[in-house]
């Protein structure tokens, strides 16, 4: 997968919008943990951690830290999980359920099951039947 084009300035530069898994979430940060964000939001399987990020937009991670929780009430990794799992609800539409995991960046899809299931409360697959049967 590719890796947008990230810098300092795209934090400053970019429309405030926030990412469609985190709606409704505060924000009134410095903006680099949003660009994170939006970033993930169109590749939700990146891989990067914290660290990289951090690398990528020229902060300190301890900043990049700071700014998820001004701008979204909690960590990197939880932002990067809803993100992932918000994602997935549309591409189970039309995916089976180990094709979704890959694409969202899990890397087995008992770990996105169990994923999924502790934030949904039904697992994928039955997730995807409800989506089938009220669609049908």
């Amino acid at each position: 997968m590719t890796t947008p084009a990230v810098d300092g300035s795209a934090a400053a530069s970019s429309p405030t919008k926030t990412p469609p898994g985190l709606i409704g979430l505060r924000a009134g940060g410095t903006g680099f943990a949003l660009t994170v964000a939006r970033a993930l939001s169109h590749d939700p399987g990146d891989e990067a951690g914290l660290a990289e990020w951090a690398e990528r937009l020229h902060v300190s991670v301890k900043t990049l830290q700071r700014d998820f929780e001004r701008e979204f009430g909690m960590p990197y990794s939880k932002v990067r999980t809803k993100l992932r799992l918000s994602t997935s609800r549309v591409l189970l539409e039309t995916r089976p359920v180990a094709e979704v995991a890959h694409r969202v960046g899990y890397s087995s899809p008992s770990a996105f099951i169990t994923a999924f299931t502790k934030e949904y409360g039904c697992t994928p697959g039955r997730y995807a039947e409800r989506e089938y049967d009220s669609a049908g």
